[in-house]
């Protein structure tokens, strides 16, 4: 009778002799999914490298010791930076979900072909199902914002470098504004939004306290780099 309480490795051999490895993960462990902000779980698989994913998962604690989390292709491999990690048990199955932001390296070479890969003693306990687009050339770097607090129908200003025309804002919901709704100038310097379309995007709207809110550039369907903002 095979003992399932811990991970199994299967070698299966051919009949000309040569043979592969498998393992059998006896936890779900899983990744499941990539995004740019807690309060939505749609996958999102394309970044530039200033950007900071939200991560989902379960059965995976990459705090514990002699754990990893890497983003790896057939060239390459990056150990993520784990930040805001949560972590708590649940569903029907007994599951431990975790949830955390990852940071990219500054050295991650251009490439559309990045699995997220979580191993614990240097053996491959999950990896991510869906492959990611990591664009490090010409990278939107946010330098400041003309406000630190926002009201409704103030007008919000990232000033920084290669910007992008398009951002979502993170509130109770996920705004999404493409290049029809902000204004980039010709440099890629500034890029301003009237925030007058959505007034229930301000805590102000439910007699709620300010909100630190992330405001991410989002264009194309590649996520950028957040900006943390007080939205009043």
């Amino acid at each position: 009778m095979q003992d399932f309480r811990t991970d199994i490795i299967y070698t299966v051999t051919a009949q000309d002799g040569t043979s592969n490895t498998y393992i059998v993960f006896t936890k779900g462990y899983r990744i499941s999914s990539m995004n740019s902000a807690p309060n939505t779980s749609d996958l999102v698989t394309k970044y530039f490298t200033k950007a900071t994913p939200y991560i989902r998962c379960e059965f995976i604690d990459p705090i514990l010791p002699n754990s990893q989390l890497y983003l790896e292709n057939d060239s390459n491999s990056y150990e993520m930076n784990i930040t805001d990690f949560t972590s708590w048990a649940g569903g029907a199955f007994g599951q431990n979900f975790t949830r955390f932001f990852i940071e990219f390296p500054n050295n991650i070479e251009t490439a559309n072909d990045y699995k997220l890969v979580f191993k614990v003693d240097g053996i491959l306990k999950a990896e991510s199902d869906f492959m990611i687009d990591i664009l490090s050339e010409n990278v939107p770097d946010i330098f400041s914002s003309n406000q630190t607090t926002y009201s409704y129908q103030d007008t919000l200003t990232l000033i920084g470098e290669h910007l992008t025309a398009g951002m979502r804002i993170a509130t109770s919901n996920i705004y999404q504004y493409t290049a029809s709704n902000v204004n980039l100038n010709a440099g890629s310097t500034e890029l301003t939004i009237e925030l007058n379309n959505n007034s229930n995007m301000f805590p102000s709207y439910y007699a709620d306290p300010p909100f630190n809110t992330a405001v991410m550039l989002f264009a194309n369907g590649r996520y950028g780099e957040t900006i943390w903002l007080t939205f009043d």
